[in-house]
């Protein structure tokens, strides 16, 4: 899954630790002025990006979370990935666990399906265009290949 589920988004924030936690694992990567976390997150600079007169440069950034709402209803970005092996693996926590390789192609959150345009999306929050990101960057992952130890 990318995201964090909304049960444990709605969570007291005592039981939001390590990787969780507001202020120390997930600092960065939640909105404190929305109160949710930030699944996926990209920033750059692009020739194609508008002129932004406060950086002096062509910025994009696009911050993709919400998860259905808990009071009242929201996008929902989360988005579960299946990935497909054609090696047997036996999922196991030991010390001979198997290795899964992955492959993250970033491209793909502007290409597939939809190509998305930063000249006429520089940026996206919690907002309606921010569900063509999570359709699009859950294609960015691919299984390439199993290391059964």
């Amino acid at each position: 899954m990318v995201g964090v589920d909304s049960a444990k988004s709605v969570s007291t924030i005592d039981q939001r630790t390590g990787v969780l936690d507001p202020a120390a694992g997930a600092s960065g990567m939640y909105w404190s002025w929305n109160a949710g976390y930030i699944f996926m997150k990209i920033e750059g600079t692009s020739p194609q990006a508008p002129l932004d007169p406060n950086l002096g440069e062509r910025h994009f950034e696009y911050h993709t979370g919400l998860f259905g709402g808990f009071s009242s209803p929201t996008l929902n970005n989360l988005k579960t990935i299946h990935l497909h092996s054609h090696e047997p693996a036996m999922v196991r926590r030991d010390a001979n666990a198997p290795h899964f390789h992955l492959y993250v192609d970033a491209l793909e959150i502007f290409t597939n399906p939809v190509t998305i345009s930063i000249a006429e999306h520089p940026a996206s929050h919690a907002d309606p265009f921010s569900a063509t990101i999570a359709n699009n960057y859950v294609n960015m992952f691919v299984l390439d290949h199993v290391h059964n130890p």
